[in-house]
Parts: C-alpha cells; structure tokens; sequence
C-alpha cells in the first residue's frame, strides 16, 4: 500500500508516493542474503578449525605422556621391551594408535657411546599429519 501525497507547484499537480518499489527490495535481499551466507561459512569453518585442533592436542598430548614416562624410568636395559610397540585405542584419545620404537646405539670407537633413541609417532584417521616426538637416553 503505497501513501500519495500531492504537491502543487506552480499550479502543476505532482504525486508522490512514500514506500519501497520492487527492485529495491530484491536487492536488499540479496545483499542480506549474502551477509548471512557468508556468516554461516566463516561458522563452519571455525568449528571445522577448532575440531582439527583438538585432534591435535590429543595427539601431541598422547606422545608426550609417552616421552614423559619413559624420562621418569631409570630402567635403561628394559626400555625395549617395556615402552616398544603399537598401542590401539589409548583411553583419552579414541581411534589413535600410538607406535612407540626403541634403537639402541653402541659405538666402541673412536670413543665408546651408548644410548637409546625413543621415537614416538601417534596417528589416527584424521586430516592431520602425524605427532612424533623423539628422546635420547644415555646409559647410565
């Protein structure tokens, strides 16, 4: 419903109308309509942001328990048989597996060496690359 009004100018009568045409609402409802699409994406994209970086934390989390432990034990001779191997399903971060190995390096000469290089790798099913942390242990 559109509000005429009349105006008289020099003994010309003129109407104008009060209101929107149509044109006019169209456009502003594309221009709203790009605004809250453009909303929604950048939404989505930090959701999907904050989920790969949770992933991650677990990750690194889960490699770091592993190195922590494994500087806390003074059994050096046992290190291979206790930490080395592949671990499913750690109870605080479902679907990663945790791959733990241990190479022992003894050089006699020219000086004699003797130590452990632990690598811990910890992957999943995710669109990340995978968390490794390594740990030189020296004999005792």
């Amino acid at each position: 419903m559109f509000l005429v009004q009349h105006l008289v100018l020099a003994g010309v009568v003129l109407s104008v109308r009060g209101g929107f045409t149509m044109v006019e609402v169209i456009v502003a409802l594309v221009i709203l309509s790009t605004a809250v699409l453009g909303l929604a994406i950048s939404a989505s994209s930090l959701t999907a942001s904050a989920a790969i970086a949770e992933l991650q934390v677990r990750a690194l989390h889960a490699a770091e328990d592993r190195i922590a432990r494994i500087e806390a034990d003074g059994r050096y001779a046992a290190l291979d048989s206790i930490y080395a191997g592949v671990e499913d399903d750690l109870a605080f971060a479902p679907g990663f597996t945790r791959t733990t190995t241990v190479e022992h390096v003894n050089v006699t000469e020219p000086s004699p060496l003797d130590y452990k290089i632990v690598t811990v790798i910890v992957e999943g099913d995710w669109p990340i690359d995978p968390v490794e942390r390594s740990l030189v242990v020296a004999a005792p």
